[in-house]
């Protein structure tokens, strides 16, 4: 038999031998001996072995002391929920429903730590299980901190639902405040329909030409008149010597004037040459008169040619004497709207040639003795305005 700690046979009696009372003796104390290192039956029922101290047998341990040598809780130990108060473990083990599989809660803190866990029932989840983003959307009680510049000073709940509550009612009550003082402010105002206006009302000056229902400011007005007052323009004469004639007048055509005196020119690209005037793209007012000496009951009129083609034409003048009769002026008046370089002239058409004066007599009739003064039979003042 192998040795233990509790009895190690001697292998006597040997099998055959005589009996011995001494050796049997010896044995039993042995055996005894062995026995006395297990503890006593009156130690008590269902109580803990341990080796004793002195690591030479068993002993008995209470509940208590066995806990304490082995770190471990007591029943007795529970409180009302059925848990430990002050339970201090490296590693908590949980049992699944089934009995089959262990899982643990580790401690790996550095320092102390105390986790309070919320009075509800729930559901752990991982923070690998949180996905997407803050729908924005959250129940129960949320604490906010005080919010501070309200209407009326700072929020002093502390929960979202009743700062949105109390924010809406400060917020209703300053709309009303600040729509009485809008009543108060209109009540000064004038109307926008036919408004009545005091003192020096004042309005954005419009840009130059602006055509529109805008309204216009002094300086605006101011602008467009000094544009007015520098209009630029295009005088032309048919002057001749001082005893010279008008010239033979034709009949039933379209005939040109002479024009060959620029009397003054501020119209840029403007010119005249060969009795026709060339004038640039624009807008212009034209005034022009040709002189005439018709017999009786023949006509003459004017008319104002561009490129060739009529384009204003004046009243007739109708000859009352016999013969060539007193002469008279007949005139044209008129806008031109030029989309290009131009070229204009002055034409008369009569319905009788009168030779020499036709066109108009000299001023050498004895009342104009001044021999500077050239006799003019044709005129044609050319005005810009656009």
């Amino acid at each position: 038999m192998p040795a233990n700690d509790y009895y190690d046979s001697t292998g006597a009696p040997s099998s055959s031998s005589s009996l011995s009372s001494s050796v049997v003796r010896a044995e039993f104390d042995l055996i005894e001996a062995a026995f006395n290192k297990l503890p006593a039956l009156g130690a008590g029922a269902n109580v803990p072995i341990f080796t004793n101290g002195s690591g030479t047998g068993l002993e008995g341990k209470s509940i208590a002391t066995a806990v304490s040598l082995l770190g471990c809780e007591v029943p007795a130990n529970k409180d009302v929920s059925g848990g430990y108060a002050g339970l201090t473990l490296l590693k908590i083990n949980f049992m699944n429903a089934l009995g089959t599989i262990k899982s643990f809660f580790t401690n790996a803190n550095t320092v102390a730590r105390t986790y309070t866990f919320p009075n509800k029932d729930g559901t752990v989840a991982m923070t690998s299980d949180i996905t997407g983003t803050n729908s924005g959307t959250n129940t129960g009680d949320q604490i906010a901190a005080t919010v501070s510049f309200t209407p009326s000073g700072t929020i002093a709940a502390n929960t979202v639902q009743a700062a949105v509550e109390e924010l809406d009612t400060e917020t209703n009550a300053s709309i009303g405040v600040i729509s009485g003082d809008i009543i108060t402010i209109n009540a000064t105002k004038a109307p926008l329909a036919s408004p009545g206006l005091t003192g020096i009302p004042t309005t954005p000056t419009a840009a130059a030409g602006t055509s529109t229902t805008q309204i216009a400011s002094t300086a605006f007005v101011r602008g467009e008149v000094a544009t007015v007052g520098d209009l630029s323009f295009i005088h032309v004469q048919d002057q001749k010597a001082y005893n010279a004639d008008g010239g033979s007048s034709a009949a039933d055509a379209w005939t040109q004037r002479t024009l060959n005196t620029v009397v003054a020119n501020t119209i840029a690209g403007a010119s005249l040459a060969a009795d026709n005037i060339s004038l640039p793209a624009g807008t212009y007012i034209v005034l022009a008169y040709g002189i005439h000496r018709e017999a009786a009951s023949n006509a003459a009129i004017e008319g104002v040619f561009v490129d060739g083609v009529i384009s204003l034409r004046g009243g007739a003048f109708t000859g009352v004497a016999a013969g060539a009769g007193p002469q008279y002026p007949a005139h044209v008046i008129g806008p031109l709207v030029l989309t290009g370089t131009s070229s204009i002239s002055l034409r008369y058409y009569a319905g009788a040639a009168v030779a020499t004066t036709g066109l108009g007599a000299s001023n050498n009739n004895g009342s104009i003795t001044d021999a500077s003064i050239a006799s003019v039979y044709a005129e044609v003042l050319i005005i810009k305005i656009d």
